[in-house]
């Protein structure tokens, strides 16, 4: 017996007005764990919903309040708290009259089932293809009865009347038997205000907070406090992760179990830790599969939202002074496996800053084609070389020693084709810089779209190096352009001058995974300074080779790489391969470039220099002899050409100082 429940029964046996409730309580916990044990009998994929659950649930809320805070409530509030832990989940018991309900022609059952049938993405979408909508009534899509079949209708059923439990509870509790005794009943507004209790367990908090504070009991002078016992409910319920919610033996009985269900069942078995108090809340989990943590991850978050609301807010739902705080929240840790700990506060995750990418790509033609993000990973391979050169050369100041210098930090990149299949080739691409590296604590910087410039660290250092040796960008926008043309990233990095290696698993923030990052941090003084990324790209498979003008790839790219002796080539391929060559011809640092086993190196060549250097407008000019159109690049970075309109002359202008946000 919880305390709760004790309390109530000394407390009711000494009120005379107390006697229906005791004798209603006495009823309801016989007769409802019989309800709730059917319960299982259209769910047993989904965690434990019987008697062990709603005991559950009373022991989290006098952890949470203590029993000296338990002491202080009302005879009703007690009765409502005891209640609602056992009726909270009446909306999930499924009766003949639901089935009824649920089969009858046009019913929105069928409607749902419809609507699985034609969702791809659905766990559901598999068991609502086992049957048909004929005339608006639902059909076995064969004669045959299977076992699949049988669980199949388990499963839709369970979904469908899952979605509006906490709304049906309150139906339930207001024509259940054991609520409307002979003799002395409760009053029909208590009831309301049970029902109203389960129903808030399912609702958003704007609306929880629409119950009553205080309310008259029916019991004497006694008050009850139908927000505070909502708010324990809930909090009571999302507390109740333990390992032993899952009944092994009714998952026995199916032939198979829905994939969203694998995944939170496999959620209870993950958790290492739990420790609820007055004072704190910590519970932590380890786990094997990406999927399940980042349930238990979001899990994590409602706990915490949850307490920090009622925190927020508990001047309004606590009954009186006298009932102290709530816990805080303490360490919410979901681990995997081989991974640092990826719980939501400490998890990098793609984020976007809003006015920094919408700046950054005004600049018109940023990103034209796909291909072209490999030219950003390339420039950021630059640019931590150049801080790399400038951090081992400190007092540097000639533009052609740097040079010379930047060219023995060759970026190795590597392309090299995987597979050719229906209807794409699949290739991989390797891209090994010898830059700075990025530290363990900069990794955010890496995952939040522009915001770089709060790399506090890295402005220091940059403000340090002359103007025309500072980097053309930083990570950001630039680095997540990869997800044009691949959905999984993975990058190895030691900053310069540690030990701290850190691999990143980063996958598309617009594809299935939805931008997970897995990070792992770990010493090794083997590992180069540097970054390493790998990625499998995949592009769409071309019949024959022909180049369009259109497709703006490089003839002269084309013959020095012998593309057209590969009848398997690919366009996209050939593009990403002219950009490399495009963005090789003007860099400072040597790129070392391997495509199938077929190596090719771009050294900077002692004529590629210019001409001359300004040093106050920052602009480098290199003079040609040929009449043409004037090339212009940003910090060795191409841009675009137009028309000089000088006879017999063209030139190329690299601007080395400005913002490149200004100047696109």
């Amino acid at each position: 017996m919880s305390h709760i429940e004790s309390v109530f029964e000394s407390k009711s046996k000494e009120n005379a007005e107390a006697g229906k409730y005791l004798q209603q309580w006495h009823v309801a916990k016989t007769h409802v764990p019989q309800l709730l044990n059917t319960i299982s009998h259209y769910f047993p994929h989904y965690s434990l919903h019987d008697s062990t659950h709603s005991e559950t649930i009373l022991n989290n809320i006098e952890l949470i309040m203590g029993a000296e805070v338990i002491d202080k409530l009302s005879i009703v509030d007690l009765w409502l708290l005891l209640s609602a832990s056992y009726y909270h989940d009446l909306g999930m018991v499924i009766t003949r009259d639901d089935k009824l309900e649920c089969l009858k022609e046009g019913s929105a059952f069928i409607n749902y089932v419809r609507s699985k049938q034609d969702d791809e993405t659905s766990p559901m979408h598999n068991y609502a293809l086992c049957f048909e909508i004929k005339d608006n009534k639902l059909f076995h899509k064969n004669n045959e009865i299977t076992p699949e079949n049988i669980d199949a209708q388990k499963f839709l059923f369970a979904d469908y009347i899952r979605q509006e439990h906490a709304d049906r509870a309150t139906g339930r509790i207001q024509h259940e038997g054991s609520m409307h005794l002979p003799g002395s009943s409760i009053p029909e507004r208590i009831i309301r205000i049970l029902g109203n209790i389960c129903k808030a367990h399912g609702q958003k908090q704007k609306d929880l907070l629409e119950l009553a504070q205080e309310e008259n009991s029916g019991c004497g002078t006694e008050k009850c406090h139908p927000l505070f016992v909502a708010c324990m409910l809930r909090l009571g319920d999302l507390l109740d992760v333990d390992t032993n919610r899952v009944s092994k033996v009714l998952l026995s009985s199916l032939t198979s179990i829905p994939s969203d269900s694998l995944l939170y069942n496999q959620t209870n078995r993950d958790i290492t830790h739990i420790n609820i108090g007055r004072k704190l809340i910590e519970i932590s989990a380890e786990c094997e599969d990406i999927k399940v943590a980042n349930l238990l991850n979001d899990w994590f978050k409602m706990i915490d939202v949850e307490l920090q609301f009622q925190s927020r807010n508990w001047y309004k739902i606590a009954p009186s002074i006298d009932f102290g705080s709530l816990p805080s929240v303490g360490k919410l840790i979901v681990r995997l496996k081989g991974y640092d700990d990826i719980s939501g506060k400490n998890r990098p995750r793609f984020e976007i800053n809003s006015l920094k990418a919408i700046e950054m790509l005004q600049g018109a033609g940023l990103y034209n084609d796909a291909s072209q993000s490999i030219r950003e990973l390339l420039q950021n391979a630059v640019d931590a070389t150049y801080i790399r050169v400038f951090l081992e050369n400190p007092t540097l100041s000639d533009r052609n020693e740097f040079r010379k210098k930047c060219a023995e930090h060759v970026i190795n990149v590597e392309l090299n084709k995987l597979a050719v299949e229906v209807d794409h080739v699949k290739w991989h691409l390797k891209i090994q810089d010898q830059g700075v590296g990025i530290a363990p604590d900069e990794v955010i910087y890496l995952t939040r779209t522009g915001s770089s410039s709060q790399n506090q660290k890295k402005n220091d250092i940059c403000k340090k190096m002359p103007s025309w040796m500072r980097p053309s960008g930083a990570f950001g926008i630039g680095f997540q352009s990869i997800f044009l043309i691949t959905d999984k990233v993975t990058l190895v990095t030691r900053k310069w001058g540690t030990d701290d290696v850190v691999k990143l698993e980063m996958w598309n923030p617009s594809g299935n995974e939805k931008g997970n990052i897995l990070q792992k941090t770990y010493k090794d003084e083997f590992t180069n300074f540097g970054t390493i990324i790998d990625c499998d790209l995949y592009f769409d498979k071309h019949s024959g080779w022909t180049v369009h003008s259109n497709e703006k790839v490089s003839l002269e790219t084309i013959g020095n790489f012998d593309f057209a002796v590969d009848e398997s080539l690919d366009i996209q391929a050939a593009k990403l391969i002219d950009e490399i060559n495009k963005f090789a011809e003007q860099t400072n640092v040597g790129i070392h470039f391997k495509m199938n086993d077929k190596e090719y190196d771009f050294i900077v060549k002692e004529e590629d220099a210019y001409d001359y250097y300004d040093e106050e407008t920052g602009y480098e000019v290199r003079i040609g002899s040929q009449h043409g159109k004037t090339a212009l690049y940003y910090r060795n970075q191409y841009v675009e050409k137009f028309n000089s309109n000088i006879e017999l002359l063209n030139f190329s202008v690299n601007i080395l100082n400005g913002k490149a946000t200004e100047l696109l």
